[in-house]
C-alpha cells in the first residue's frame, strides 16, 4: 500500500501561479462545469482588476492553496489521458475513494497508486507550485498494514 498526503498547502511566498494550476483550485471548488468556468472567469476578473493577471500569469496571492485531494482526481480524468468510457468508469472508484477519505491521507493499493503516478506522468503543462504536489505522489512511502483482530 501507497500513503499519500492529501492535505492542502499554501501557495504563499511561492513564485507566480500559472493559470491552469489557479484553475485546478478554483475548479474544485465548483459543482458543475458551468459554475466552474464562471468561477474562473470571475476570479480572472478580480485578478485583473486589482493589477495580480498579467501576461497569463496571475501573481501572488496571500491565502491561495494547493488542493492536493482535488488535484488527485483531476489528474485522473485529465483530458490529456483521452480516457475511454470504460476506463472514465474504472477511474471513478479511485477518485471517489480519495474523495471521501475523511483523512488528511489515503491508503492505495499499489495497482491504485500506479493508475494515479501513470497519469501523473502523463499530463503536461505542470509548473513550480505542482512540484511538492508532484514529489508528494512519486515519493508517497510503501506502508505495511496489518490486519486488527
Amino acid at each position: 500500500m501507497r500513503r499519500i498526503d492529501l492535505s492542502s498547502y499554501a501557495l504563499d511566498g511561492s513564485p507566480p501561479v500559472d493559470q491552469y494550476t489557479w484553475s485546478l483550485v478554483i475548479v474544485a471548488q465548483a459543482a458543475t462545469e458551468a459554475e466552474a468556468k464562471a468561477l474562473v472567469e470571475a476570479d480572472l476578473a478580480k485578478a485583473k482588476a486589482n493589477g495580480l493577471y498579467s501576461q497569463g500569469r496571475l501573481q501572488k496571492v496571500e491565502g491561495v492553496v494547493y488542493d492536493v485531494r482535488n488535484s488527485c482526481i483531476e489528474v485522473l480524468f485529465s483530458p490529456q489521458l483521452q480516457l475511454s468510457a470504460r476506463q472514465v468508469l474504472d477511474r471513478d472508484d479511485l477518485a471517489r475513494k480519495i474523495r471521501d477519505c475523511p483523512d488528511s491521507a489515503v491508503l492505495l493499493e499499489e495497482t491504485e497508486y500506479q493508475i494515479l503516478k501513470g497519469s501523473l506522468d502523463s499530463v503536461t503543462g505542470l509548473g513550480r507550485n505542482d512540484v511538492q504536489f508532484v514529489r508528494r505522489i512519486y515519493a508517497a512511502p510503501e506502508v505495511q498494514v496489518t490486519a486488527k483482530g
